[in-house]
């Protein structure tokens, strides 16, 4: 290992985890950082961060994120969102900040219903690793 790393190593570390489902992510910090400044998308931040479809008719590929919190919100690429007129996950890592409202680009994951399950959406799992390829693909 060069020795450039190794010095490196021993002076970060991994600071609070943040579990979004079966997802956690881990900061890792080093002596000149603090504790990053951002919230994942998880049950306990649900009517803070609010997803919605982006009017009354919808619109299949993107949705509206509405944050009301005093931090940034950081959207993992896959996520999926369950409820309003149908299932989807995000297309990409979105970072939105403290309270703002905006446009989020996603991907169907549910064919056949176009009727609301709930006027919001709410974290699900991860797509599985079929479920992201196909989207990934098609994104790009």
């Amino acid at each position: 290992m060069p020795k450039a790393v190794r010095e490196r190593a021993r002076v970060v570390r991994g600071s609070d985890p943040q579990n979004a489902g079966r997802m956690r992510a881990v900061p890792i910090l080093g002596e000149s950082h603090s504790q990053p400044p951002y919230k994942l998308l998880t049950a306990q931040t649900v009517g803070k961060v609010r997803i919605t479809e982006v009017d009354t008719s919808g619109s299949v590929p993107e949705l509206a994120v509405h944050i009301n919190l005093d931090v940034v919100v950081f959207l993992l690429d896959s996520k999926e969102l369950i409820g309003a007129k149908q299932n989807r996950i995000i297309n990409t890592d979105v970072m939105v900040p403290a309270h703002t409202t905006l446009k989020m680009p996603v991907n169907c994951v549910e064919q056949g219903r176009r009727g609301h399950n709930s006027p919001s959406f709410s974290p699900g799992k991860s797509a599985s690793y079929r479920t992201r390829r196909r989207k990934s693909t098609g994104v790009h």
